[in-house]
């Protein structure tokens, strides 16, 4: 009976080990298959909120593309109707320009005009001369002729009255006959010594007359004065002074021709910085904020060397800049507060409230290179100062800065413009750009020429410049 009691206990110790190592077995499946679930829902939970956050940055790229598309179109139309504007001043001008050429020409012709009517006159006036000069040599000729037939007539006379009359009479008498021919020459070198002292042979009437021919009015009721009043100083013009005159008109006329035309492109007329930078002078800033330079360039480096070269610049044409080290310590920070690529003009006014400044600059590097096979370094950049007050645009400029160096056209350095330690060089230059940029710039209140270069000469927009060095 023992044994049976022994092998049922043991059986059923046996069958209860049994039955709990199920049961465990059981629950642990069940706890494995609950974290199993907790994890897949965390994914589809993860997968929820990532598609959640794609639709929002979505959303903002679309937001951020649709206020771009606007800002652009506001852009465009701004410049349509600049360009307008534009067109319709450069219309006034030509035909301001026409209006003034057209009174030159018509005075002009009313020059030539009264010049060839006074050699008309001068013409008929010398006509007159000859003619009076002419009739004068007559009347002394039949004076003469008179003259010598009275001679004759008193000679035959007395020969008719004495015709036996002692020798020394005929000796007296042909000495008489000998004397009054000289006499007759007298007369004659007379006359000739008249028309010495009057070449023109004009009497007195006569020169009363071309006195009152000389004197006539013109179309406006203007007593106009001949040449000259005196005959002596009447002058006719020779073949060369026409000729010169002609000329001169001539090219006159030719004022509006091709070749002034491309003479004024490259060299033309001073324009005053009054007219060019007129909002400049009418706000006159005290203060400007440099923004980071955008940088469009292979050559990473430009913006660090164009930033502080134009802080310093802009320090010495007069004005106020916040520290270049400072503003580059920001843009750090955060790049799309203090950056000209990011900054709009729109966001112009909340740097006014932060700096405290009167106008922002706005740069954009678009090359800054050496190419290969030259030692010509070309920079462009397009500078923009605006007003913080009135959004308006203060100063442009597009510059085109050629720099011909002494540096050999090849170099070791592959990715880099220049090796490491000719950076120097390159600063220099972009200094060099800065001040031929800026150099027709209205001065600053901190300056000495302050408000006294609105006279002086102003670049185009488009700047072209370049600086040789090398020897010749």
């Amino acid at each position: 009976m023992k044994k049976i009691l022994i092998l049922c206990l043991s059986f059923l110790l046996v069958f209860s080990a049994c039955s709990t190592s199920k049961k465990a077995g059981e629950g642990e499946q069940n706890t494995v298959k609950t974290e199993k679930q907790i994890e897949k829902e965390k994914a589809a939970l993860k997968k929820q909120k990532e598609k959640e956050l794609k639709q929002k940055r979505e959303e903002q790229i679309k937001e951020q593309k649709r206020l771009q598309k606007q800002s652009e179109k506001e852009k465009k139309a701004q410049e349509k109707a600049k360009k307008k504007t534009e067109k319709e001043q450069y219309k006034l001008i030509q035909d301001a320009e026409k209006a003034e050429k057209d009174r030159i020409k018509e005075e002009r012709r009313k020059e030539k005009e009264a010049l060839a009517q006074s050699q008309k006159e001068l013409e008929k006036e010398k006509k007159a001369q000859k003619k009076a000069v002419s009739e004068q040599v007559e009347e002394a000729e039949e004076e003469i002729a008179e003259q010598i037939d009275d001679t004759a007539t008193s000679i035959d006379s007395t020969l008719a009255v004495n015709p036996l009359e002692e020798p020394e009479n005929k000796e007296q008498e042909a000495e008489e006959q000998e004397q009054k021919p000289e006499k007759e020459m007298s007369t004659m070198e007379q006359i000739l010594a008249m028309m010495q002292a009057n070449p023109r042979g004009i009497s007195s009437k006569s020169n009363s007359s071309a006195n009152k021919v000389n004197k006539s009015t013109s179309a406006n009721g203007e007593n106009i004065e001949q040449y000259n009043q005196d005959e002596q100083e009447v002058v006719e013009l020779s073949d060369k002074e026409k000729k010169k005159i002609m000329k001169e008109s001539k090219k006159a006329d030719k004022e509006g021709n091709i070749f002034t035309r491309t003479y004024r492109k490259v060299f033309p007329k001073k324009v005053e910085r009054e007219i060019s930078y007129p909002n400049m002078y009418k706000e006159s800033p005290t203060s400007i904020l440099v923004l980071y330079p955008w940088n469009r360039s292979k050559y990473d480096k430009a913006d660090e060397m164009l930033f502080v070269s134009l802080t310093k610049e802009l320090t010495f044409r007069g004005y106020y800049v916040p520290s270049a080290m400072v503003m580059m310590d920001l843009h750090k920070k955060d790049t799309t507060k203090y950056s000209a690529e990011f900054v709009k003009k729109e966001d112009v006014k909340q740097l006014k409230d932060k700096f405290g400044v009167d106008a922002v600059m706005f740069v954009t590097i678009y090359r800054f290179e050496k190419p290969w096979w030259t030692t010509n370094i070309n920079a462009v950049a397009h500078y923009t100062l605006i007003s913080t007050t009135t959004m308006d645009t203060l100063f442009s400029r597009q510059a085109d800065f050629n720099y011909d160096s002494q540096m050999p056209p090849r170099s070791n350095a592959k990715d880099k413009l220049v090796k490491d330690e000719q950076e120097t060089y390159f600063l220099g230059i972009i200094e060099q750009m800065q001040k031929y940029a800026l150099m027709d710039m209205p001065y600053g209140p901190y300056d000495k020429h302050y408000d006294q270069d609105r006279k002086r000469f102003s670049n185009k927009q488009d700047m072209r410049y370049k600086v040789k060095i090398k020897p010749s």
